[in-house]
């Protein structure tokens, strides 16, 4: 059995270091059947990897931390990570 996941984050500039590299946090909800989800990402952006329509490829994200939380039954009954968490760690591993 094989699974995908591709999402787009949007987020924001939470803090400019003295270097000019940008401190960013992206934050989205979604469910799946009857499980809430929450993914919660956060990283470091150079200046010269923000796209003219601000967007960032994750591969230009150094120090990303991905922190995915759930809530529901799966969630609950699951004490390893679900296929979703599993799914997106895959997907945003370097």
């Amino acid at each position: 059995m094989s699974s995908s996941l591709q999402l787009v984050l949007s987020g924001r500039v939470i803090e400019v270091m003295p270097n000019g590299v940008m401190v960013i946090e992206a934050v989205r909800d979604f469910t799946v059947g009857n499980d809430r989800q929450t993914v919660v990402m956060r990283g470091l952006v150079r200046p010269g990897d923000v796209a003219i329509d601000n967007s960032i490829m994750s591969t230009s994200i150094t120090s990303m931390e991905l922190e995915i939380k759930g809530k529901g039954s799966v969630a609950d009954a699951s004490s390893r990570p679900n296929i979703l968490v599993r799914t997106l760690l895959k997907l945003l591993s370097f």
